[in-house]
C-alpha cells in the first residue's frame, strides 16, 4: 500500500500523522493539568486552612493542659487563661468545622472533638 503511494503523499501522510499525536499529546496534557489545578484548588482551600485550624487546636489544647496543671499546683489566676485558651480553642474548631465536614467520617471526627469540650456528666 505505502509502495503505491508518492513521495508527496507519503510526506503528507507523514506530517499529518505527526500534527494528530501532538493533538493527542495536547489533549491528554490540558486533562491532566485542569485535573490537577482542581485538586490544587482543593488543597489551598480546604486542607491547608484545615491544618492551620488543626493546629490551632493542638496549641489551645496544650495551653489548656498547661493551664490545669499550673492551677493543680496552686497558681489560681490560672483560670482566666484557661478560659481564655477555651474561648480560642471554640472559635478555632468554630472556623474548622464547615471544612473538616464534607463526609461522614469527618463529621464523626468533628463530633467527636466537639465533645471533648463537653463538661462530664456527674454520676
Amino acid at each position: 500500500m505505502l509502495n503505491s503511494l508518492t513521495p508527496k503523499q507519503k510526506l503528507n501522510s507523514g506530517f499529518g500523522l505527526i500534527v494528530l499525536l501532538m493533538l493527542v499529546v495536547n489533549i491528554i496534557s490540558y486533562y491532566l493539568l485542569s485535573r490537577d489545578s482542581e485538586l490544587g484548588d482543593e488543597i489551598a482551600s480546604d486542607d491547608v486552612p484545615g491544618t492551620i485550624y488543626y493546629m490551632a487546636l493542638i496549641d489551645e489544647s496544650g495551653d489548656m493542659q498547661s493551664n490545669v496543671l499550673e492551677y493543680l499546683i496552686g497558681e489560681s489566676d490560672e483560670i482566666e487563661s484557661f478560659e481564655a485558651n477555651y474561648e480560642e480553642f471554640k472559635q478555632a474548631f468554630a472556623t474548622l468545622k464547615p471544612l473538616e465536614s464534607a463526609t461522614a467520617s469527618d463529621r464523626e471526627k468533628m463530633k467527636t472533638i466537639e465533645n471533648l469540650g463537653k463538661p462530664i456528666p456527674k454520676q
